[in-house]
């Protein structure tokens, strides 16, 4: 706090921050995020903030660069980072991601591991990598529901309202673990556990291609 008001005394143009909460513990970097941020907004003075830490990124940031060996690999909005990576590296960087190897079926459809799912982008390359979000992934309900895989739980870890399953997913010529977010009260209420059987729905909008 003391170096920040020292940083700010003179009434800067443009503040650097090199990693300012790398050393503190998990609660106080929560609750100095939240201040920085609204100091620099009542300020209005232009920040640039270093930081290795996805968190801080997506909480404090209204602009991400994201470097990669001293390359920039995208920028944008945290919300544009997130939900639309560009390449394998931005999705497995910012936030927990599953990433695929494919094949072209046709405009609209691709393989993975020799099973045929519907996708939502406009596929040009023959081959390609995708990735989809936990979160993306749901328990599949009936039967008519899209990019339906049976699997088995490999793990399940409470993270509180949500549980994050581990499961090892049949595709048509090979085993896959793929990694799901589902609400703790319907895995807790309907008595999954570990090596129970699984039937997950890839939803066809949240598979994303990505460059390698």
């Amino acid at each position: 706090r003391v170096a920040l008001a020292r940083a700010l005394a003179p009434s800067p143009g443009l503040l650097l921050l090199d990693e300012p909460l790398s050393a503190l513990d998990a609660k106080v970097r929560q609750y100095l995020r939240l201040e920085i941020k609204n100091l620099q907004r009542q300020l209005g003075v232009t920040t640039i903030m270093v930081t290795h830490d996805q968190e801080e990124a997506l909480t404090m940031a209204d602009r991400i660069i994201l470097m990669n060996n001293g390359v920039i690999e995208q920028e944008g909005s945290p919300q544009d980072l997130y939900s639309k990576p560009k390449t394998a590296f931005s999705a497995n960087f910012i936030g927990t991601t599953n990433l695929f190897k494919a094949k072209r079926i046709s405009d609209n459809s691709l393989e993975i591991n020799g099973s045929t799912l519907e996708c939502n982008e406009n596929i040009k390359d023959d081959l390609l990598t995708v990735t989809i979000r936990p979160e993306d992934i749901k328990i599949a309900q009936s039967d008519n529901e899209k990019n339906i895989l049976k699997g088995t739980i490999k793990e399940l870890e409470f993270l509180g309202s949500n549980i994050r399953g581990h499961i090892e997913v049949n595709f048509e010529s090979e085993k896959a673990n793929v990694i799901c977010n589902f609400a703790s009260e319907y895995i807790l209420n309907n008595n999954i556990q570990n090596n129970s059987s699984i039937s997950i729905s890839l939803q066809p909008h949240a598979l994303k291609v990505v460059k390698e």
